[in-house]
């Protein structure tokens, strides 16, 4: 079976699979693995083995569009800095300890609340501009982005926020903290998820997709990388969506800067995610919500396979091409045990006509969740031990500090 695109047209970068196990090695995103990544943002991604020198040739760039200086997206409206405070006693309430990550405009560190000894991970985004700080277009993304997480935190695969702070030199956005590794980083060590573990992973997924579009809100950059997991917590969800769990690890969204308000009749226009999962309608700066759906269509598609759709790969696993010319197939022995249910999803969402694409509610009552999420002992495509070789491990407790 063979669908996708035959439109012109390559993809403007190999944002390529979030490094997946054995053969079919790609960069990674986000914090590098030692350093702990955590709900408080991402790391400047790297090129490994032959993809180096891919990009090299191409002239491609890695990083999410629209994550630049000059880029600005629709915000959550004037006047609703009143729905999130930002308080001036960042120093008076945490004890700042080691740096655990570091993202594209600050670091991350260890935060320990002074009166309860909760731990947190807080991101540090300096506001000086000319000596690696912020300018006020940054400030301005970074405050927005603030803002959407504050709204969509009634979604419990949403990581908790405990609070944002200010000072003349520093801005503070402190968050729970999840040191369980991200999807791109279980999909790197698995190689692939059986169906049962993708079905979970993708629940959680869907569901804060549905939350997040019922209130007229565009993520915008639906991958891997940008799913954490950890063990805190789920809070009642008045929307009902789903958190989607992994061996007893709760999955989170995390990095609301490419998020879009939604205005009726009025479509999205600046080019916003990144570009291996980028929607077609996208690039034509012609889109809305639907465009969520597409790029988690090539999410399920790179769990299922370990290879993402609309690539061409060499007999060694090696990435040599991508675009949406190439379509996507489910030819081969990676699909061989997949199930047609499975295959039936992915062909809903890799739709090119958005308002023919299947949303993400209707997702979560495809018939495929109903199947993969049965009781293990009548499921027979995933049956199979697990295809996590080893879990990631809990560094450290997660915060409980009572979110906002």
């Amino acid at each position: 079976m063979r669908g996708g695109l035959t439109t012109e047209g390559s993809a403007a970068g190999l944002l390529a699979a979030h490094a997946v196990k054995g053969p079919l090695h790609a960069p990674r995103h986000g914090f590098e693995r030692g350093a702990g990544r955590t709900a408080a943002g991402h790391g400047s991604p790297r090129c490994r083995g032959a993809h180096s020198a891919i990009v090299s040739a191409i002239g491609r760039d890695f990083s999410p569009v629209g994550d630049s200086a000059g880029s600005e997206f629709s915000d959550v409206g004037a006047g609703e800095d009143d729905v999130l405070e930002w308080r001036h006693d960042f120093n008076e309430r945490f004890l700042v300890g080691d740096v655990i990550g570091e993202g594209n405009q600050g670091l991350v560190r260890k935060a320990v609340d002074r009166e309860t000894g909760n731990v947190a991970a807080v991101k540090v985004l300096a506001r000086v501009a000319g000596a690696g700080g912020m300018s006020a277009v940054e400030e301005k993304k970074v405050r927005s982005e603030a803002r959407f997480l504050r709204r969509l935190q009634s979604c419990p695969a949403v990581a908790r926020m405990f609070g944002a702070y200010e000072d003349d030199e520093h801005v503070y956005i402190v968050m729970e903290q999840l040191d369980a590794g991200s999807m791109a980083d279980g999909l790197e060590e698995a190689g692939r998820f059986s169906e049962r573990e993708a079905a979970e992973l993708m629940s959680a997924v869907f569901g804060f997709l549905a939350h997040s579009h019922d209130q007229g809100i565009f993520y915008g950059d639906v991958k891997p990388a940008n799913f954490m997991l950890g063990s805190s917590p789920c809070q009642d969800c008045r929307h009902h969506c789903s958190s989607g769990r992994l061996r007893g690890l709760a999955v989170k969204a995390i990095d609301f800067g490419t998020c879009q308000q939604r205005i009726p009749g009025i479509h999205f226009r600046k080019m916003a995610g990144s570009p291996m999962y980028m929607a077609p309608e996208v690039r034509l700066g012609r889109y809305d919500v639907e465009a969520d759906l597409w790029s988690a269509g090539v999410m399920l598609f790179q769990l299922l396979s370990g290879r993402l759709p609309f690539a061409k790969y060499d007999d060694t696993g090696e990435l040599t091409d991508a675009g949406r010319h190439l379509g996507f197939s489910f030819e081969g022995d990676l699909w061989a045990g997949v199930s047609a249910e499975a295959k039936d999803l992915i062909t809903k969402l890799l739709v090119r006509i958005p308002t023919q694409r299947i949303s993400a509610r209707a997702s979560l009552d495809h018939s495929w969740f109903q199947k993969a999420l049965g009781p293990e002992e009548s499921y027979v495509v995933g049956k199979e031990t697990s295809s996590i070789v080893v879990a990631p491990k809990m560094r450290s407790v997660a915060a409980k500090v009572e979110p906002l």
